[in-house]
């Protein structure tokens, strides 16, 4: 993307040859390789979701702030990288004609688990692991935090119950739409009660298995980076740990076991309580 590799070379300074499209939900992300046309140099996140400077300040800050609070995990973070020391990493750049944010993030290798198998169950305990160790330091850093404007539709997720509600009504099949309505309501009146009670933090919020990168080295698959902060919130600690493990669970022979797996490893480093446990599955 010539436009991309402009934005690398005259706003950041970075000398790339290339700038390669990546995925992304709403923002353009794009991977930039080094001048000798192999080595990936940073990742150019240009937030064409028009978020304002305020969150992506925040996450800046957090990001600063996890590298000295959680050193054991920082080299998985994609901290904004700065071209000298005291330098702002945002930026107002022009693209697609229009004035937007960006910032270059660094490199984190790997594809996103939901590419890679097999998943052992020594990779979910480290999955595991990572996050209680990152919600132990987000426990710390959560009064720096200001929470975020509601988006529509919302991604919380104690707003799961009506954002599903609000939109039953796009199943045109009548029948279907009872069945849903039949079984979703009991399921999670209950449960969002018991689960609103336990103890709140900010989390990450969205450890899907795209947002989850690993390498395999040697024959080993190693947890090599945890991307996408951007719906980090407060919400119930134990929705961490919950959300990681059911996207463990998708494609499994034994669910169930997976999702144990990432369980045992938060709960090593962030011991779960009585309550969390009885609502985790």
């Amino acid at each position: 993307d010539e436009e991309a590799l402009a934005i690398a070379r005259q706003d950041f300074g970075i000398t790339a040859d290339r700038a390669l499209p990546l995925p992304g939900d709403v923002d353009r992300n794009f991977l930039l390789i080094g001048a000798d046309g192999r080595t990936p140099a940073a990742v150019l996140k240009v937030f064409t979701s028009r978020r304002g400077r305020a969150p992506l300040e925040q996450q800046r800050d957090l990001f600063d702030a996890l590298s000295s609070e959680a050193p054991d995990i920082a080299p998985l973070l994609p901290v904004m990288l700065r071209q000298a020391p005291g330098d702002d990493p945002i930026r107002a750049v022009n693209f697609a004609g229009a004035p937007l944010d960006a910032a270059l993030y660094r490199y984190l290798p790997g594809r996103p688990l939901a590419e890679v198998r097999p998943h052992t169950p020594a990779l979910l305990k480290e999955l595991g692991r990572t996050l209680g160790t990152l919600d132990l330091a987000l426990a710390r850093l959560g009064d720096r935090f200001v929470e975020a404007p509601r988006a529509t539709p919302s991604w919380r997720l104690m707003d799961g119950p009506s954002t599903v509600e609000g939109r039953l009504r796009f199943v045109r099949d009548e029948a279907r739409r009872r069945m849903l309505s039949k079984h979703l309501e009991p399921s999670w009146r209950g449960l969002a009660d018991r689960v609103g009670e336990l103890p709140h933090q900010l989390i990450h919020h969205d450890a899907n298995d795209y947002n989850v990168l690993v390498q395999v080295t040697e024959g080993a698959v190693q947890l090599s980076g945890l991307i996408d902060f951007g719906d980090a919130d407060f919400a119930p600690r134990v929705g961490e740990v919950a959300i990681a493990a059911a996207y463990a669970a998708l494609g499994k022979r034994d669910p169930l076991s997976a999702m144990a797996h990432v369980v045992a490893g938060y709960h090593a480093a962030a011991p779960l309580s009585d309550g969390e446990f009885a609502v985790v599955f």
